[in-house]
């Protein structure tokens, strides 16, 4: 059991695997509106291709030079410390058995377990730090990844799409230089 642990992958970083082999690949259009290094082709030794795709926009802010190192740290823990939360909802899905059985512990919005409530801490903990409206932007685009850049930067007041995504990146990074210092990551 211990060589299987060691062998799986952390979530963030799974691709397809053999058993979810799409034999088509991305279509056309999907491959059209990604960015350039946003995909990678591999193998899984069988001859099948294996198509990783990353369009997290805290890794593209990364990739495009817009974050440093430390500032994608502290905005990686952060999402760390809400995902490890249970913060991040649950996936509804349809019961063909038609069998209900839901968990008592979100609705309640208690901590399953302790380290749960632990993560839990230290996300309040870091949020704090942080405004209304920094707060929404930052758990929308880094931890649910429900928005992007330029539409962060219309909820700032921007309409202009550069000036929208300038002035997102501007909010983002000075809140990851305050998680930075919240957590001791500075030089």
């Amino acid at each position: 059991m211990a060589r299987q642990a060691l062998k799986r992958k952390p979530a963030n970083l799974r691709c397809a695997t053999a058993r979810h082999v799409d034999p088509m690949g991305p279509t056309p259009e999907r491959l059209g509106k990604l960015q350039e290094g946003d995909l990678e082709i591999g193998e899984d030794g069988r001859g099948h291709r294996i198509y990783c795709i990353s369009e997290a926009p805290m890794a593209r802010m990364f990739k495009d030079k817009r974050l440093s190192g430390i500032q994608f740290t502290a905005l990686s823990r952060f999402h760390a410390h809400w995902w490890n939360g249970g913060l991040s909802g649950s996936v509804r899905g349809v019961d063909l058995n038609r069998i209900y059985a839901p968990d008592p512990f979100p609705s309640a919005g208690m901590s399953k377990t302790e380290r749960q409530y632990q993560n839990r801490v230290e996300y309040r903990n870091a949020y704090k730090k942080l405004t209304h409206l920094e707060g929404i932007l930052v758990t929308n685009l880094i931890c649910s990844e429900t928005l992007n850049l330029e539409q962060c930067g219309n909820m700032l007041g921007y309409v202009s799409p550069f000036r929208a995504r300038a002035a997102a990146t501007k909010v983002i990074c000075s809140v990851a230089d305050r998680f930075a210092r919240h957590w001791g990551l500075e030089r």
